[in-house]
C-alpha cells in the first residue's frame, strides 16, 4: 500500500519546481530543498517556489538554517538536475535510498546534460534515468525509466523543455514506486570511458569539412532559442561561423542541394538563397545572427557583398571526441 515519503530535495531549473509540485501534488512532504542561485531568465527560482510553499531551501548543503527541517531521516534523497556532485554525508542518509533524475538513457551519454550531443548525434530515441546514487558518476543500478521519442528539426532549447517535463515526471512516478513498496533496482553495465562534460561540442564553432547532415544537426543542436512575440531570443550563442573576417551565428539551416568541385567552406549560390559547399552536400543557410540581430541569410550575404567562391573560415576543425573526462555531478 502507498504511503506518503519524505523526501530531501537536492534540484534545479524547470524540472526542480515541476518535480516539487508533482511531489506535492502526488502527497508526498518535501523535507528541504537545496538549489543554485538562479542567473539565466530561462531558469524558474527554486527558492522563490520553496518560499511559496514554505519548504525549507537552500544554496548551501552546509547550511545550518535547514537542520531543523532534518531532524529526522528523509525516506529518500532525491536529486533533478542539481548541477553539483552530492556526497556522503548525504548519500547514507535517507531510509530507502538516494536516486538521481539523469537526462540520458544510461549508461549511454553519461554527463552533464548532453542533450545537444542527441540532437547532434542523430538520435531518434532518448529520455530519462533514475538511478542509485554513488561516489562514481551515473553507475548506480537503475530504479525507473522513461523514454522520450527526439523530433524531426527539435533544437536544443525545445528539447531541454521536454526534458525536463519528462524529468519530473519520472522522479514522481520513481517516489511513488517506493511508497508503494516496489523498490526494485536494475543492475546495469559498467558507465563507459565516454563522458559528457558542460561545455558546448567542438567549442560551438562549424567545420565545415563534415557533411552538410552533420552540420544541421549541429545548427540545431547549437540552438538553444525561442520565438517570442516576432522576436528570436537566444539564451546561448548559436552555431559559430567566420566569413569575410566576421563572425556570424547559424541558427536555421537545411543540408541539400548538389554536389560542386569547390572545396569544402565555399560559398556557391548567394542569391536569394545561400549555399554552402561541405564536405558532402551543400547547407542552405537560411537564417543568422550577426551584429546583434537576426537577419534573413540571403539578406545579411547580399548586403555585405557576399558572392559565389568566397570562403568560410575553415582552420577550426572537430577532429575526433568532442567529449570531456572532467566528472562534475551526477546529473546526466
Amino acid at each position: 500500500m502507498s504511503r506518503r515519503l519524505n523526501v530531501l530535495l537536492f534540484a534545479f531549473g524547470s524540472a526542480g519546481v515541476n518535480a516539487i509540485r508533482s511531489l506535492r501534488s502526488a502527497g508526498h512532504n518535501l523535507t528541504a530543498c537545496f538549489t543554485h542561485p538562479t542567473t539565466q531568465s530561462w531558469h524558474p527560482s527554486l527558492q522563490d517556489e520553496c518560499r511559496r510553499l514554505n519548504i525549507p531551501c537552500s544554496t548551501d548543503p552546509t547550511d545550518a538554517e535547514i537542520a531543523p527541517g532534518m531532524s529526522s531521516r528523509p525516506d529518500v534523497v532525491l536529486s533533478v538536475f542539481y548541477r553539483r556532485r552530492i556526497e556522503m554525508p548525504f548519500l547514507g542518509l535517507p531510509t530507502i535510498g538516494a536516486f538521481n533524475v539523469a537526462a540520458s538513457q544510461l549508461p549511454r551519454y553519461r554527463g552533464h546534460f548532453p542533450f545537444r550531443w542527441a540532437i547532434l548525434n542523430n538520435e531518434s530515441m532518448w529520455g530519462v534515468t533514475v538511478h542509485q546514487m554513488t561516489q562514481t558518476f551515473c553507475d548506480g543500478a537503475v530504479l525507473h525509466r522513461k523514454p522520450l521519442v527526439i523530433r524531426p528539426q527539435e533544437n536544443a532549447y525545445d528539447l531541454s523543455h521536454r526534458l525536463a517535463d519528462a524529468a519530473a515526471t519520472a522522479a514522481v512516478e520513481a517516489v511513488n514506486k517506493l511508497a508503494a513498496g516496489d523498490d526494485h533496482l536494475a543492475s546495469v553495465e559498467p558507465a563507459g570511458p565516454q563522458f559528457f562534460g558542460p561545455e558546448v561540442p567542438f567549442g560551438g564553432t562549424i567545420d565545415w569539412r563534415q557533411s552538410a547532415a552533420k552540420i544541421d544537426s549541429f545548427v540545431r543542436a547549437m540552438d538553444f532559442g525561442r520565438s517570442v512575440r516576432q522576436t528570436y531570443q537566444h539564451f546561448t550563442p548559436p552555431a559559430a561561423a567566420i566569413i569575410g573576417g566576421k563572425s556570424i551565428g547559424i541558427y536555421r539551416a537545411h543540408f541539400g542541394g548538389t554536389m560542386s568541385s569547390y572545396p569544402a567552406g565555399t560559398l556557391t549560390r548567394c542569391d536569394d538563397q545561400v549555399w554552402v559547399q561541405t564536405g558532402r552536400g551543400h547547407l542552405a543557410i537560411e537564417r543568422v545572427y550577426a551584429e546583434g540581430q537576426d537577419h534573413h541569410a540571403a539578406e545579411y550575404f547580399t548586403a555585405h557583398g557576399c558572392t559565389p567562391g568566397d570562403m568560410f573560415d575553415t582552420t577550426h576543425t572537430w577532429g575526433i571526441g568532442g567529449t570531456s573526462a572532467g566528472e562534475i555531478s551526477h546529473a546526466a
